[in-house]
């Protein structure tokens, strides 16, 4: 191999490495908290939002919800941290026996900690969607799911 070809492989190496390198730093000091951070295209309440996702299939509803940003108001019936993952599990309440509505935290703040069953609360979220139990599963619960939640003040 002639010094000249040799000269443009090593350039050519040094320089792939250097764009990736400053393509990992720029991704790895961007903000990204989890967080929802853009306004809620639905606002509802907890009972008004499981009606709806009761009431429609779920490929609608899911169709409708999933990757949207949502308001959901009711009430806290329990908070549950999940140290593994430092985030922090609030269930609503749905009016419904058989209907869970978690709203998952991506941090354990303080804030989300002191939040005690029947307190009133709007929350901020992605939506993850319904997931409703086939005619012949042994579990009859109907999951309403939210994730990157934060609390609206």
């Amino acid at each position: 191999m002639k010094l000249a070809n040799r000269k443009i492989l090593v350039w050519t190496v040094f320089s792939v490495i250097l764009v990736s390198v400053t393509v990992i730093f720029f991704m790895a000091s961007e903000s990204n908290s989890g967080v929802v951070e853009e306004e809620a295209k639905y606002k509802l309440t907890v009972s008004d939002w499981v009606k709806e996702g009761l009431e429609t299939s779920d490929s609608s509803f899911n169709q409708k919800y999933v990757g949207q940003i949502v308001e959901i108001s009711g009430k806290v019936a329990s908070v549950k941290a999940v140290e593994a993952q430092n985030s922090t599990n609030v269930k609503l309440e749905s009016g419904q026996e058989e209907v869970i509505v978690g709203a998952l935290f991506n941090k354990t703040s303080k804030e989300i900690q002191e939040l005690a069953p029947g307190q009133d609360v709007t929350v901020v979220c992605e939506c993850n969607g319904v997931s409703k139990p086939e005619e012949d599963d042994l579990i009859s619960e109907v999951l309403f799911t939210l994730k990157h939640c934060q609390l609206k003040k």
